[in-house]
């Protein structure tokens, strides 16, 4: 009998603190993920290019380059010279008006920013005032291999050559989807004694030991992962 006395006391509170809740407004919480993991958070959900999980997508594409160097290297001038033979496809949804390339032996012209961060007086990495280093790309010749009536030519073309960067302005864009272009470049360089880690000259009784990297012209290869087009 006492429960049942106070049975509708309840149930009125219950409806009161229900109503109560339902017109409260609802606190927004100040946790924000992206404010929190930034910059490592992951904010894309995938497209056609990628999915989320950093799969290729249907629409992924990435440009390809096939390399044919011949190469020698004269140990009485410790120079390297060479032709490339390059072959290039431009997979992307878009036209390549022109390539680029990474001459990377440019660090070691006296005329690079890189040279320009040795000190003015006292020896460098690469020479000093009064004997200077005189690195970087000799580029003889840039040419467009094509073919006309069955025949190979070759089309010189003049490269806008910019510290380590080498522009080569086409005379028609390479065509989207498939579409392949082949260049041959003829370059030569002298090897620097000490030279940014990874190439240089060790001197021995019984001759130099060479250590040879990034020596030739490298094309920039891109694709939809890194340039984002």
């Amino acid at each position: 009998m006492i429960k049942t006395k106070f049975l509708p006391l309840f149930a009125l509170l219950f409806i009161q603190t229900a109503v109560l809740a339902q017109s409260a407004p609802a606190q927004k919480s100040a946790f924000d993920a992206h404010a929190l993991f930034n910059p490592l958070f992951y904010t894309q959900y995938g497209n056609e290019y990628r999915a989320g999980n950093g799969e290729p997508g249907p629409a992924y594409w990435q440009n390809r380059a096939d390399y044919r160097i011949d190469a020698r290297i004269d140990d009485s001038t410790n120079t390297v010279s060479g032709t490339v033979m390059l072959t290039y496809t431009n997979n992307s949804p878009h036209p390549l008006p022109y390539l680029w390339f990474q001459l990377d032996q440019n660090l070691f012209n006296q005329e690079s920013r890189g040279a320009a961060r040795m000190p003015a007086n006292g020896r460098s990495r690469y020479g000093d005032a009064k004997n200077p280093f005189r690195g970087g790309f000799d580029i003889r010749s840039v040419k467009i291999i094509g073919k006309t009536d069955g025949k190979t030519t070759e089309t010189a073309v003049d490269p806008v050559i910019t510290d380590t960067r080498m522009q080569v302005r086409l005379g028609s864009p390479v065509k989207a989807k498939g579409d392949v272009i082949r260049l041959k470049i003829e370059f030569s360089y002298t090897v620097p004694e000490y030279g940014a880690d990874r190439t240089g000259i060790l001197k021995t009784k019984d001759g130099n030991i060479y250590a040879i990297a990034q020596w030739y012209p490298r094309v920039c290869v891109f694709d939809i992962s890194r340039d984002g087009m």
